[in-house]
């Protein structure tokens, strides 16, 4: 088995426009990683990872492979490439161990990293939540809101635009999916979100390394995520005592807009 971009498949040919062929005209394998011993491209990675990413691609083409701490993976830039593997033979891939081992306390067994019948089922039952008439129900308050933020904002002034996105966000998330309560867990969301960004920044050497790796990114990554989850649960549980919310035009009447 081998991996690809965080995927699973059985060894395949690419073709020429994807892989650069060895000396003896093999093509069933992208070009060497190279790298280092132990790091692998770390350093590279850590540097400029999307830099790193566009010079692997020019110069080696659509498939080309790389190496974290000794787990070879592969990036896929080349179209036909990307359609074999998301369409013509998805069947014959699965997300491999890197995305798991990376994101799974992050994202648990979520549609992101789940497989099969249980990707399926996870995604019939969030179907119903995109539909394009549900998201058109929340055009309006995310319209609302970003003009809002705008209008705070003269011409001259400085704006962190991190903390202004943040903000929006969380103000459309409030309105349209967890409701008002959530403003009392701002604090929570917030130092949330800013040990994520911190926990997977390569440019830091240490992102790469494990998250039971005890180091102070990756303690406090823990603690504040266990934190938010704590709060969603709590806000669930309410959400749910005080039964299903009311149709958005039964909203929009009794507050008066």
């Amino acid at each position: 088995m081998r991996r690809l971009s965080g995927l699973r498949a059985r060894p395949f040919h690419m073709g020429q426009s994807t892989t650069r062929s060895d000396a003896d005209g093999d093509r069933s394998r992208p070009p060497d990683p190279g790298g280092v011993p132990v790091l692998g491209n770390v350093h590279e990675l850590a540097s400029d990872a999307l830099g790193f990413y566009e010079r692997r691609s020019a110069e080696h083409g659509g498939v080309v492979g790389y190496d974290v701490f000794g787990t070879e993976s592969y990036l896929v830039t080349d179209p036909a490439a990307i359609r074999r593997v998301l369409v013509d033979d998805h069947d014959r891939y699965e997300k491999g161990a890197m995305p798991r081992e990376q994101l799974g306390g992050l994202l648990g067994d979520g549609l992101f990293l789940a497989e099969g019948d249980d990707w399926r089922e996870q995604r019939t039952a969030m179907r119903s939540a995109f539909f394009r008439e549900r998201v058109a129900d929340h055009g309006d308050a995310m319209v609302a809101h970003a003009r809002r933020t705008a209008a705070r904002w003269d011409d001259g002034d400085v704006v962190d635009v991190h903390a202004a996105a943040t903000d929006y966000a969380f103000a459309v998330l409030a309105e349209s999916l967890l409701g008002s309560d959530v403003e009392r867990e701002r604090e929570t969301v917030r130092a949330a979100a800013e040990s994520v960004t911190e926990r997977f920044d390569t440019g830091r050497l240490t992102s790469f390394l494990p998250e039971w790796v005890p180091t102070p990114t990756n303690r406090r990554y823990r603690r504040r995520l266990a934190a938010l989850r704590a709060a969603l649960r709590g806000l669930v549980a309410e959400r749910r005592a005080d039964g299903p919310p009311p149709p958005p035009e039964r909203r929009t009447t009794s507050s008066g807009r």
